[in-house]
């Protein structure tokens, strides 16, 4: 694994490791229509880390990929 993905696959457990601390901050709370918007951001942030997830396991998280930069 080359320096880039390395970080990129760093990053991806950096925001992993964030909507689960949010999400664990949630319960906490009454919930509002506020709450139930975070709660589609969140699962948002997770569907786009699991497409992350799949490109590394295939080899093909890297920033020369387009896809990944947009």
């Amino acid at each position: 694994m080359n320096e880039e993905t390395e970080t990129l696959a760093e990053l991806m457990l950096s925001a992993e490791q964030f909507c689960s601390k949010v999400e664990a901050a949630m319960e906490d709370r009454a919930p509002t229509r506020e709450h139930e918007e975070l709660r589609l951001k969140i699962a948002q942030c997770r569907a786009i880390l699991r497409e992350l997830q799949n490109l590394f396991d295939e080899g093909k998280l890297t920033i020369e990929n387009a896809s990944l930069r947009a």
